[in-house]
């Protein structure tokens, strides 16, 4: 019995030893795995934010562009309403016709350009009223 009262505190601390290691490791292996959980969650906000960094990036170059597409769209109707004067158009037929000449032979000519220039002249008046 003696021997086993000197085995016993040894034992004893061994066993606490063992229990408080465990302990302990225990710990060091809970406090790791937070550690790891919040570096993910960290990574994975970081990443939210640089998708929501690209994607406003991406909006205001599509808003940009398309701005400078409508604007473009205005001026050219701008110029376009200062450009289209009746004038303007009347030159413009009138370069069309010379560049569409077409040679005619035969005794009625002169009546011929004559009526064309009145159908056109009567078309346009219409037009007008």
């Amino acid at each position: 019995m003696c021997n086993v009262l000197r085995i016993f505190p040894v034992f004893y601390f061994l066993l606490l030893t063992i229990y408080i290691f465990s302990s302990l490791e225990a710990q060091k292996v809970a406090q790791v795995s937070e550690i790891q959980f919040n570096q993910k969650i960290m990574e994975k906000e970081t990443q939210r934010k640089i998708s929501e960094i690209e994607d406003l990036t991406h909006l205001a170059k599509m808003k940009a562009s398309t701005d400078a597409i409508a604007y473009q769209a205005m001026k050219e109707a701008e110029a376009n309403q200062l450009k289209l004067t009746p004038e303007y158009l009347e030159l413009k037929r009138i370069e069309a016709l010379a560049a569409t000449t077409k040679v005619y032979y035969g005794p009625s000519i002169p009546q011929m350009v004559f009526d064309s220039f009145k159908s056109t002249k009567t078309t346009s008046e219409e037009e007008e009223t």
